[in-house]
């Protein structure tokens, strides 16, 4: 076998890999597609409401005060809620800025102490 019949059988086995791969994007048949369908909005238990100009999707029932209207349609993406910053530590688990270490223990704001010296008292 020359290097010729090589580099076709191996451009052919891609290409049959590839057709693979993307057998249901292309229609081919023996493609499952039962697997693959996504519920129509009515399947998936979506709802649509209207209160006050507002448009809610719920997969429940609908809240006090708004309408339910049908779903004509379209995509629903659904992504997770971002995690919010954890809150802060307590001040005693804080490492001390460098005014609170000039002030030290006594707690007397830089600013008044500044003004002591100035007017000497």
């Amino acid at each position: 076998m020359d290097w010729k019949s090589a580099a076709g059988l191996l451009c052919l086995a891609g290409v049959a890999a590839a057709a693979w791969w993307y057998r249901e994007a292309l229609g081919l048949p023996g493609a499952d597609r039962s697997a693959a369908a996504v519920p129509s909005a009515a399947e998936a238990g979506l709802r649509k409401c209207q209160a006050a100009g507002r448009v809610l999707y719920t997969n429940g029932s609908c809240p006090a005060g708004s309408r339910e209207q049908g779903v004509d349609g379209g995509t629903v993406s659904v992504v997770a809620v971002p995690r919010t910053a954890p809150a802060p530590a307590a001040a005693a688990s804080r490492l001390p800025n460098v005014r609170d270490l000039l002030q030290g223990d006594a707690g007397v704001d830089i600013k008044e102490r500044r003004m002591e010296e100035v007017i000497g008292r």
